[in-house]
């Protein structure tokens, strides 16, 4: 071949000296910006479905997902869900009634137990702790009437305290009574041991007169509050992972005897959730006094503390006299 054609080909192809270095460097550091970025999504898919398949086991994942997916607060939270955590809030619930006034509904008597227990009682009993035959705890016994359906009269104090356990602020949206039974004012046998005076501290009203019943703010002084307005229009709730919210809620009637229980409606992000509070699966019961006429209710039989010295049935439950009506 002549040289001088030779010399033409060598001069059309293109020189490795003309593409400049830079453009190399970027190609190359892009595509591992994309692999990066790809392994990460994959990551991410198998996590998801490890979780799904392996439950608590999932939570082990977090080493090896790396701090680019873990540092997600939504994908810790679903981590947390399947493995650690099942529960976004865990709760409790105290009675903070400041006597101990319940009635049983109409034909309910009272235990025989409880009433020797009740006839047995002295001031003295207070102090005892041993809970031996002849001593009461009033707690124990309120206790155990609402076991067999007893209702609060008039008004129920209550204490859910809530924990939020996940990494996402859990914002609550609503409180209210969910699942409403009414039925005429309860009339069996009724424990008359009222408080020795006010001690409420009352943060939200729950209104079981209303047709719709919402959580509303509170007015009034201690020993006669009344609701207002609807608490969530002045108010914000958040729930911080690991720490608690103490809900003081007074519950109220006075038509019909209530059962309910407490729906907490709540977001995690922009997914709408709800929990549903009763007292360890029995409904809250609330009743109006049974009154028949001015001054005077109604009962199968009364029992009620005498100047703080003795218990005692009183002789004619059926038109008992009272200042609750």
């Amino acid at each position: 071949m002549p040289k001088n054609r030779r010399k033409k080909r060598r001069a059309n192809r293109p020189s490795n000296s003309q593409e400049p270095p830079s453009t190399t460097l970027e190609s190359e550091q892009e595509a591992a910006r994309g692999w990066r970025s790809r392994l990460t999504a994959v990551r991410v898919g198998i996590a998801t479905i490890l979780i799904a398949v392996l439950g608590s086991a999932g939570y082990g994942l977090i080493t090896w997902l790396g701090p680019d997916v873990v540092d997600s607060p939504k994908i810790k939270d679903t981590i947390r869900a399947a493995a650690k955590d099942p529960d976004d809030i865990t709760h409790t619930v105290r009675y903070e009634d400041p006597g101990y006034q319940v009635a049983l509904p109409t034909g309910v008597a009272m235990p025989g137990r409880v009433r020797t227990c009740l006839k047995n009682w002295t001031y003295e009993s207070l102090s005892d702790e041993t809970l031996q035959p002849g001593h009461c705890r009033f707690d124990r016994i309120v206790s155990q009437l609402r076991t067999m359906g007893a209702a609060t009269p008039n008004a129920l104090n209550l204490v859910i305290t809530l924990e939020g356990h996940r990494s996402q602020r859990i914002k609550i949206d609503d409180v209210r009574p969910v699942n409403i039974q009414r039925r005429p004012p309860y009339a069996g046998a009724f424990l008359d041991i009222g408080p020795e005076g006010p001690g409420e501290t009352i943060k939200m009203f729950l209104d079981l007169d209303e047709l719709n019943p919402r959580a509303r703010t509170v007015t009034g002084e201690e020993g006669g509050y009344e609701p207002g307005g609807l608490w969530f229009q002045d108010n914000t709730l958040f729930l911080e992972d690991g720490k608690e919210e103490a809900l003081n809620i007074k519950a109220g009637t006075s038509r019909d005897a209530v059962t309910f229980d407490i729906q907490i409606g709540y977001r995690i992000g922009t997914e709408h959730k709800q929990l549903v509070i009763n007292d360890s699966g029995r409904q809250f019961a609330l009743t109006p006094i049974n009154c028949v006429a001015d001054g005077r209710a109604s009962y199968g039989e009364v029992w009620s503390i005498q100047n703080f010295r003795s218990i005692d049935p009183v002789k004619r439950p059926e038109r008992w006299r009272t200042f609750e009506c």
